[in-house]
């Protein structure tokens, strides 16, 4: 089984279409099934804990089946200026953003007893380098917490304390990665840029304006991956 997993029907609903996945009764979360690809799609709701929930959930649920690989799909802000609205990111590391246990000894943006940060599976980042074949497809760092980031100020506040630079922010993707992780399933995130900091609109304003865009790109890019039409 493959399952591609995000935040927000908006986002997926797309690719639901053009895969004729059909729902699947009784299940918790909003899940599809393609059967001739075996593949499950699904959204978890915005935030850390349902993302959390939401994939052990699946993963739980369907322990029993080989899992060959779990992509995040969905969209992100832009916090390197480099990067622009409609850019691809592939997320190589994984932050909490908000995490804070120095007094203790850990890193920022670990949380305690837990990995310093959570990693894209190198195998799946060159599949999708060789098959996507996306000029503007950037591998960076993301960090994830249960803020919307609006104001330049918030990088000095959270990002800049991170070990690494950090080219994307949203709300789920550590999550996702911590729980592929500890169930030891390979996994990527795929972002597309949905808004960017410091932009003439305003962050919120850039990501309603643009997701049915990024919906489409989304479900292009999966397709290509899974090569289909």
């Amino acid at each position: 089984m493959k399952i591609v997993i995000g935040a927000m029907e908006e986002e997926l609903n797309q690719f639901v279409i053009d895969l004729e996945a059909q729902r699947v009764e009784g299940s918790l979360i909003p899940e599809f099934y393609q059967p001739d690809l075996d593949l499950t799609i699904a959204w978890t709701g915005v935030g850390i804990s349902n993302a959390s929930w939401g994939l052990t959930y699946l993963l739980t649920k369907y322990q029993d089946q080989k899992i060959e690989w779990i992509i995040n799909a969905g969209t992100a802000c832009g916090v390197n200026l480099t990067l622009n609205q409609n850019d691809v990111v592939l997320v190589n590391h994984a932050y909490y953003a908000t995490a804070d246990a120095t007094s203790f000894g850990y890193d920022y943006g670990q949380i305690p007893s837990m990995k310093k940060y959570y990693s894209a599976a190198q195998t799946l980042i060159k599949q999708v380098q060789t098959l996507i074949l996306d000029e503007s497809i950037v591998l960076g760092n993301g960090a994830t917490s249960d803020i919307f980031f609006v104001q330049p100020q918030q990088v000095c506040q959270y990002l800049d304390k991170l070990a690494e630079p950090i080219v994307v922010v949203d709300m789920e993707c550590a999550s996702f990665y911590q729980v592929a992780d500890h169930f030891n399933h390979p996994m990527i995130a795929l972002k597309i840029i949905s808004d960017v900091l410091e932009k003439t609109k305003e962050n919120s304003q850039q990501f309603h304006e643009f997701l049915p865009k990024a919906a489409m790109r989304l479900s292009l890019m999966l397709r290509n991956f899974l090569n289909i039409s």
